[in-house]
């Protein structure tokens, strides 16, 4: 009876009986005769009947996980049947394979259940052992699924002491029975299963750590030394054998792999591994290698190889070898993939041959799209990128690969290319490279790339981005930056060179400890490097170097377009790095080179500042006249005609988004009001950036804003403000009403003196009684909140009763509109209470029961929302501040403890309401007791009395816990 024909029948499913209850989700797809069975109650069988199938669907092996999963006692005397049909049953469909392997699982959980773990290895084994065949295409993977392997290991971690040894003694029994037949015919299958299920074993035992008894490792290490001594006569009969095949050679120099890797285990951490047994093993390692020594493996295949070479390398483990084995160079195109996953210690104990031999190896490994869109690299392995040798060698091998490459062509890359892969980089090497580089740079032909070359070179550009080149010494990265830096001008015709390069330039400007001038001439640095911002790094650095500064006057005084291309970047670095020189004669200097560029700005500007860089240029001239004290009134004049130019009469009609003129007029005016004790600022500019901020709320500007506008302009701006606010919230503009929300934000957080303090929070009163009083949309809220937080945190600034009464208002509002009720907006609300609490201390002392009952609402939400969603971060968070909060509350404690009782009660009523889900509950327990900790006996026993019945037996299990491990009892 096949399960096809059965499942073809058309007939209405057998409904089963409540008993049976496990089976109801396969009914449908079961054949009518097992479905009677089912109902029947006849489980055995039913396992029976599918073992006499011709071939298992895929309700044929959910059936068996189902009971297996349901009662495994019912299974149990029949998995050796099981095995028997399941294992080397052809599996032709997907689902067939995912049923199967769900089955599998199942029955290793069972085993686990019933503690039958050491039973699963022979089950599995005599299951294969009597299956003789020739079918080398049916390998462990369609047997044993990677799955359950890694499940199997999971399981041995799980395994007592005495069963880890008892499963090692049934491969022991098992491999030496197949050792001892006569041929090894038909024994392919058995042979493969058997080595993975040993490997996946010895992954999971941990009978080797410090709480292991001795006399277990003793057994455990005896129990090794015999399966050493079976494998090592397994060896030479794998690989004289006619029989044998390359499959059961790779499964037992797998299992030899797994076993030497436990001896070195041993042998580092474990001191059961006597002298005389170390002996012993090492006599068994020296009879398996002279087996592979005696054999020409070269005719093997390239997992034969990998695992002879994994074989050696432990082995070099357990003698603690420092040198590699020349057979090892032969074999490493083969095995490098497996030494930086596995054993990347190995790469520290190569010469300078291997690691070569390697870097080209990672490098010809890089796989690319049809669009030279890197993929793949393994140079991008964890492992390779911690290997400086090995890192440095791949760049070698990057560069001269790319001067093979493009051997046809002409340039100043190509000879550079041809000097640094000449040899080999070493120490003084390098220090010659970098002078002949230098000696090319001074005559250098600059020639474009030609076009066929391009995707080598951008090939090789993307493999060398990934390295982490800026871990490298000074003088490779200065090697690596003057190469790539004529690349990037000689291929400036292709985006995709240019793009790269930038970035490879970037990654070895980053620690910036170059001095590039020694090599490059100034102008060529200028014209296409500094106007990047990570590059501008390693320049800076160079003008550390007083001796560049005679080069540098000499390129300011000639070059008539500095002004047009590096001017204000010239005066912001030598800014920059005047404040690190340490030397006065250095800073004068320093200064004398910025008065120069900044007389050249100021008289090519002469003809008026049009353009962003114009603006830019100027920017950087006002601030060298200021750090020098000559601002003028023709220097005044020029700034408000400046910042007339830029924004005009009529701001509200200018383009402010994606507009880099007005970007630049913006960091203009934050430079001016920076220093406005040395520029004077007349109350048209001031009232002009007040309107212009009230477009455009730029934070840093207002900072200085505030303080700059006299008493009498700040009163007229923040009245213009104040109606602007209100009239964007009335009419619900919600991105205007942002905006000049943020204003105020920033006017609150701005330090003001008594004048500008008096105006401002007579501005608050006023918009806070407008918020009371209108309603407020969902959208505005945040904002809101957001200001009453920074108005009650705001440092040196004293607000008024009537405000602070104002903000609580607000806050309630909020709270009792259920509407607007999100997580963040509760935090916000939270915040302010703690605001109110750390900083206003003084005055909040009268309103307490007001910010309790803030306090309860929030405690409300956060339980209602709980019960909605089983977790949340957010909600765990909220609930945490809240916990914060009560902290908060109680170092208040004689004005709080009068009051204490009664939140206590109310989050009492809550908990009695519903099931409230654990990570929520348990920051309520803790608040409650900290509100308990400033509750004398009167209170806790008006408690007592006053609460219903049902909201008591909560209390006094919450009381007791507080008793138990809360109170202070002034015992340790």
């Amino acid at each position: 009876m096949s399960g096809s024909e059965n499942s073809g029948d058309n007939q209405e499913p057998i409904k089963s009986s409540s008993s049976n209850n496990w089976a109801e989700s396969l009914l449908p797809s079961l054949p009518e005769e097992i479905q009677a069975l089912i109902n029947d109650n006849e489980v055995q069988n039913v396992i029976d009947k599918i073992i006499q199938l011709d071939h298992l669907s895929p309700w044929a092996y959910d059936c068996l996980s189902k009971i297996a999963q349901f009662n495994p006692l019912m299974i149990e005397e029949k998995l050796p049947d099981v095995f028997k049909k399941i294992l080397l049953s052809k599996k032709l469909s997907e689902d067939e394979k995912s049923s199967y392997s769900a089955l599998l699982l199942t029955i290793l959980e069972a085993c686990a259940r019933l503690r039958r773990e050491t039973k699963l290895v022979p089950w599995i084994l005599m299951a294969l052992d009597n299956h003789v065949s020739s079918d080398l295409d049916q390998r462990v993977i369609d047997i044993l699924p990677s799955t359950f392997t890694e499940k199997f290991t999971l399981s041995t971690c799980n395994m007592t002491h005495s069963q880890i040894i008892s499963v090692l003694m049934s491969f022991i029994y098992h491999i030496d029975l197949i050792k001892s037949q006569s041929s090894l015919k038909g024994k392919t299958i058995l042979i493969d299963t058997a080595g993975h299920l040993i490997v996946a074993f010895f992954d999971g035992v941990h009978i080797l750590g410090s709480n292991t008894p001795e006399n277990m490792q003793k057994k455990f290490i005896d129990g090794l030394i015999k399966l050493g001594n079976i494998l090592k006569q397994f060896v030479a009969i794998a690989f004289t054998d006619k029989k044998s095949n390359e499959i059961i050679i790779e499964s037992v120099l797998m299992v030899i792999k797994s076993w030497k890797a436990l001896i070195a285990s041993i042998k580092k951490y474990s001191d059961a591994l006597t002298k005389d047994l170390m002996t012993s093993v090492r006599q068994i390692i020296d009879d398996i290698n002279q087996s592979f020594n005696t054999k020409d493996i070269s005719i093997r295949n390239k997992n034969i190889i990998k695992a002879l070479v994994a074989c050696q390398l432990e082995d070099d483990k357990i003698n603690n070898t420092l040198e590699i084995d020349s057979k090892f160079s032969d074999n490493l195109d083969n095995c490098w993939e497996m030494i930086i996953e596995k054993y990347p210690a190995t790469i520290a104990r190569m010469n300078e041959l291997q690691i070569n031999t390697l870097a080209r190896l990672l490098i010809a490994n890089t796989h690319f799209s049809v669009e030279n869109l890197l993929l793949s690299t393994p140079v991008s392995y964890y492992h390779v990128q911690n290997d400086k040798p090995l890192v440095i060698q791949c760049v070698y091998n990057i560069f001269h690969d790319l001067n093979e490459n493009i051997r046809d062509s002409t340039g100043t890359t190509k000879e550079l290319l041809e000097i640094i892969s000449k040899k080999k980089w070493k120490s003084k090497r390098i220090k010659k490279i970098l002078t002949e580089c230098k000696e090319i740079f001074d005559k250098a032909e600059w020639l474009s790339i030609d076009e066929k070359f391009v995707n080598c070179i951008v090939k090789n550009l993307q493999i060398l981005l990934k390295l982490p080149l800026m871990y490298l010494t000074a003088e490779l990265r200065t090697v690596i930056f003057l190469i790539i830096f004529a690349i990037k001008k000689e291929g400036e015709n292709f985006s995709s060179i240019t793009d790269l390069s930038l970035c490879i330039l970037s990654d070895v400007s980053e620690n910036s400890n170059i001095d590039i001038l020694q090599y490059l001439d100034l102008e060529l640095l200028v014209n296409d490097l500094l106007k990047y911002e990570s590059i501008r790094k390693i320049f800076e650095y160079s003008l550390r170097n007083v001796n560049h500064y005679e080069k540098i006057g000499t390129f300011i005084k000639d070059n008539k377009n500095i002004v047009n291309c590096a001017a204000p970047i010239l005066i912001e670095s030598l800014e920059k790095v005047r404040p690190k020189m340490i030397v006065k004669a250095e800073k004068i200097v320093v200064k004398k080179l910025q008065k120069k560029l900044c007389k050249r700005i100021l008289k090519s500007l002469e003809g008026g500042i049009k353009t962003p860089y114009d603006v830019k240029s100027f920017r950087a001239a006002v601030k060298v006249s200021i750090s020098t004290k000559k601002v003028d009134d023709s220097l005044l004049e020029k700034i408000k005609k400046t910042i007339d130019g830029i924004f005009g009469n009529n701001i509200e009609e200018l383009d402010l988004e994606n507009n880099p003129l007005v970007d630049e007029g913006l960091h203009l005016i934050q430079i001016i009001l920076l220093h406005r004790a040395n520029v004077k600022i007349d109350d048209a500019i001031i009232k002009c950036i007040w309107s212009l901020m009230m477009r455009k709320n730029v934070t840093d500007i207002v900072y200085n804003l505030i303080n700059a506008t006299p008493s009498k302009v700040l009163e007229e701006q923040l009245d213009t403000l104040e109606k602007k606010t209100i009239h964007s919230f009335t009419n619900c503009n919600g991105t205007m009403f942002k905006n000049n929300l943020s204003i105020w934000c920033s006017i609150a957080q701005t330090d003001k003196g008594h004048d500008s303090n008096s105006v401002c929070q007579k501005h608050y009163l006023t918009l806070m009684r407008s918020f009371g009083a209108r309603t407020i949309t969902s959208d505005n809220y945040s904002s809101i909140l957001k200001f009453c937080q920074v108005i009650v945190k705001a440092k040196r600034s004293e607000i008024s009763d009537l405000l602070i009464d104002l903000i609580i208002l607000v806050c309630n509002v909020f709270v009792n509109n259920s509407g607007n009720g999100t997580i963040d907006l509760y935090e916000q609300v939270t915040e302010i209470c703690l605001a109110f609490l750390k900083h206003r201390t003084a005055k909040i002392t009268s309103r307490l029961p007001t910010l309790l009952t803030l306090y309860r609402k929030v405690v409300k939400f956060v339980i209602d929302e709980s019960k909605k969603i089983p977790t949340s971060t957010e909600l765990l968070c909220l609930v945490l501040n809240t916990l914060k909060l009560a902290v908060a509350f109680v170092k208040l404690k004689k004005d709080i403890a009068r009051i204490s009782p009664y939140t206590i009660a109310d989050i009492i009523q809550m908990y009695s309401e519903g099931v409230i889900p654990t990570y929520i509950k348990e920051p309520l327990d803790d608040s409650i007791n900290i509100f308990l900790s400033v509750c004398d006996q009167h209170a806790v026993s008006l408690l007592l009395r006053t609460l219903p019945s049902s909201m008591q037996e909560i209390f006094k299990t919450s009381y007791d816990t507080y008793t138990k491990f809360y109170k202070f009892t002034g015992k340790i």
